[in-house]
């Protein structure tokens, strides 16, 4: 693999490590972006709801008033009656799905109170028409005051049911404030991640390749000049082993470059080379110091 290739690789991870990261980070914010939309449509039901039961309880007292104006007309009594049931069949059905849809333990237990205050009310109201019905309650303003008890435990009820729908609508403002800033965030990051990721791949990945393109041709110069040396030339790795032999050592030696690579130089003290072939290499080396001092500094330049 050339320098090239190397480099273009190295950016490429680099790129994808901070591809990585970003989409890392967006996921997270979606998620807590994803659970702060589930507040608000959890307690956005539940809001309803609670404004549900509230309606519920004012349209019962609306029918407990109109059946004690009727005491005398037990026709009357009965159908207000029947009415009050039905409404109070829908505000129980309400608050059964009020228990079930809050999750907040203090939210969940004023539902259970509520629940419990207006079946005390029902208890009395029912009690109150009873005594219409069989003749002991024979006027409204007797009526009335029979049912004063269950007038505390109606008010209760809806002071408990309202500070749910007040509690529950600041969770949705506090969740649409989130979501808000969490969006407002996942932006800001997406934007700042594509810039680094542009900002490399234009400025870096250019210059790099540039001066990849600079180092490859002054290697190549410096390959030109060793091949066209007219000096032997031999480079050996750390165990003493020839990696590579120039031109003018194969015609010099009459040793092509296939049979002595990953030979020991001493094959050349087979006593078939003349004394001045040995004098003539000699004078590569320095040659080769200056050559190998351009090299460390190529070298140092890359780094």
């Amino acid at each position: 693999m050339n320098i090239r290739k190397l480099i273009i690789y190295a950016l490429g991870t680099c790129l994808s490590l901070i591809l990585l990261l970003g989409g890392t980070g967006i996921y997270e914010l979606n998620t807590s972006i994803t659970k702060c939309v589930q507040i608000v449509d959890t307690d956005s039901r539940l809001v309803e709801y609670a404004h549900r039961v509230r309606a519920d309880i004012n349209i019962m007292r609306r029918f407990e008033k109109d059946a004690f104006l009727s005491v005398g007309d037990p026709a009357k009594v009965e159908e207000y009656r029947t009415k009050w049931v039905g409404v109070y069949e829908r505000a129980k059905n309400c608050l059964e799905v009020l228990q079930k849809l809050e999750s907040e333990p203090k939210h969940k237990q004023k539902v259970i109170d509520t629940s419990k205050k207006i079946e005390e009310y029902k208890t009395i109201f029912l009690e109150v028409i009873a005594q219409i019905k069989n003749g002991t309650i024979t006027s409204s303003e007797n009526a009335i005051k029979a049912i004063q008890s269950g007038k505390g435990s109606i008010h209760q009820a809806e002071d408990m049911i309202e500070a749910v729908a007040v509690e529950n609508d600041k969770n949705i403002s506090a969740a649409k404030g989130a979501i808000d800033a969490d969006t407002h965030q996942a932006t800001i990051f997406f934007v700042f991640i594509t810039a680094v990721c542009l900002i490399i791949v234009l400025l870096g990945g250019r210059k790099l390749i540039r001066f990849i393109d600079q180092l490859q041709a002054d290697q190549l110069k410096l390959l030109h000049a060793v091949e066209q040396s007219p000096i032997t030339i031999v480079l050996t790795d750390i165990n003493g082993n020839i990696e590579y032999v120039n031109p003018y050592f194969t015609t010099l030696t009459g040793y092509s470059a296939k049979e002595v690579v990953g030979q020991n130089p001493r094959i050349l003290q087979s006593g078939e080379t003349p004394p001045e072939i040995y004098n003539s290499m000699f004078k590569f080396f320095d040659l080769y110091k200056m050559s190998l001092s351009r090299i460390i500094a190529l070298g140092k330049n890359c780094l």
